[in-house]
């Protein structure tokens, strides 16, 4: 089946990317959270339409299994 390792961004400052001192501090922030959050629901709302609507899962997984064997 299709799976995702998706990414997103949160506020931070200038050279304030992944794996820096700056990126830590951004990372504890209220505003970081709510980025989290947000992708989170969204996540998660995309997973339960895939359960629940057929139509959606059939062309979802329509790339994947011309690919795949499974």
């Amino acid at each position: 089946m299709p799976s995702l390792h998706p990414g997103f961004a949160i506020p931070t400052i200038k050279d304030g990317g992944n794996h820096t001192p700056h990126f830590t501090k951004a990372a504890a922030t209220i505003e970081a959270h709510y980025a989290c959050l947000d992708i989170s629901k969204a996540l998660a709302a995309t997973g339960v339409r895939v359960l629940i609507d057929d139509e959606f899962f059939t062309e979802v997984r329509a790339p994947f299994s011309e690919h795949a064997a499974y």
